[in-house]
């Protein structure tokens, strides 16, 4: 593996460093014949894919605990996903489309939109297709690789199409209204929009203080760190905010720093994820947030907060942050301690528990331990990848 590939899988893997890849021959078990082999399909489908979820953390669409479900989802049909017959995707284009997802901005993730790299195939109208990237046209009618569907124009996803499907997204100009599932008109600047469907992507829906209404005004591209962010009052880069007093994206401040205040609302709100922004003092500061066995810090609501592996316990008096579960242990409402998932660890469960996400390569020996869902397996302590599922011929052939 370059130093180039090496360095990418570096930042974008969960935990250790690695090496190679050990793939698995046979199927299933602990039998079958080892390899190790350098980069491969797989290697790049999980890497495409670790970028794309770190950088829906980075902008807040969704948040750190996260992770591990968003890349269970994605890359559990790696490599089959990027590389079925007729993709165009090469190992190398992978790793520069993962690059591209490191710097998407923020808003067109908010939106659903991905970057253009890679997106159409070489399968024509009609032929059949298990992922959008196999089709010229850039649409597959399968819904969520579980069947064989066909390559179709662009154009049969424009108004009215339903856009269900866990791929599926709408034509140019078009937008899926989550309330309807169905595609509907991009808005344009000045039309009238709504909270659940704002439509005005790349644009935002606000309020229209004149009207009392919400319409699309133009969102021109944010400020970074250290810019000038009074025309946007809002900046781009992971980690910044627009800070109200100065109008510039400044970092969002530490524990024992003054809280940062946002230009939008005048509240002092902003804190790094390990504190939280006690608004008792003038001005207000950003304090350590509580730990298991302390008392929890609590909002004039009665909403309690502690650090990033404890929950509020109300049922004790004072309200005291316990810890959340381990790995192995069964989840609390979803949730884990930090660098673990609340999953199944096998395909069906009643009851979901706290895993630890183990990528190809990386020992699977301890409790709680949980190799990628389809792109891995556990074998002799090791999370073994596999070369391809063979989905396309499994499904359309």
């Amino acid at each position: 593996m370059n130093d180039g590939k090496r360095k990418r899988l570096v930042a974008l893997l969960v935990t250790g460093v690695i090496a190679s890849f050990v793939f698995a021959t046979g199927c299933g078990g602990d039998g079958g014949e080892e390899k190790v082999v350098d980069t491969t399909q797989t290697e790049a489908c999980v890497e495409y894919w670790s970028a794309y979820c770190r950088r829906m953390i980075d902008c807040e669409v969704i948040n750190n605990e996260s992770f591990g479900e968003c890349l269970t989802l994605k890359a559990e049909y790696c490599p089959d996903l990027l590389f079925a017959e007729g993709s165009a995707i090469t190992v190398e284009s992978a790793g520069q489309c993962a690059d591209e997802w490191r710097t998407t901005p923020c808003r067109y993730l908010r939106e659903g939109l991905e970057p253009d790299c890679a997106r159409t195939g070489t399968l024509v109208d009609g032929e059949p297709c298990i992922a959008d990237r196999q089709c010229a046209s850039g649409a597959c009618s399968s819904y969520g690789m579980r069947a064989c569907g066909v390559c179709t124009a662009q154009g049969q996803y424009g108004e009215g199409a339903s856009c269900t499907g866990q791929y599926r997204g709408c034509d140019q100009g078009y937008v899926c209204d989550p309330t309807s599932s169905k595609c509907v008109p991009r808005l344009q600047v000045g039309d009238d929009c709504t909270g659940n469907l704002s439509g005005c992507s790349p644009n935002l829906c606000l309020e229209d203080r004149t009207s009392g209404s919400n319409r699309c005004f133009y969102d021109p591209p944010r400020p970074k760190l250290g810019e000038d962010c009074t025309a946007t009052r809002a900046c781009d880069d992971p980690g910044v905010y627009c800070d109200l007093h100065t109008l510039t994206c400044l970092s969002i401040p530490g524990v024992g720093d003054d809280c940062g205040v946002d230009s939008f609302v005048g509240d002092a709100i902003y804190c790094t994820s390990d504190a939280y922004c006690d608004q008792s003092v003038d001005p207000a500061v950003c304090r350590k947030r509580p730990a298991a066995g302390e008392a929890c810090y609590q909002f004039d609501d009665g909403y309690g907060i502690c650090d990033l592996d404890s929950r509020c316990d109300t049922s004790l008096d004072p309200p005291t942050c316990a810890s959340l579960p381990h790995a192995g242990e069964p989840c609390y409402e979803g949730r884990c301690a930090s660098d673990l998932f609340c999953g199944c660890a096998e395909e069906f469960c009643a009851a979901r528990t706290c895993l630890r996400l183990r990528l190809p390569g990386e020992s699977c020996a301890e409790p709680g331990d949980h190799c990628l869902d389809g792109a891995s397996a556990c074998k002799h302590g090791v999370c073994v990848a596999v070369q391809s599922q063979g989905l396309f011929e499994k499904l359309c052939r």
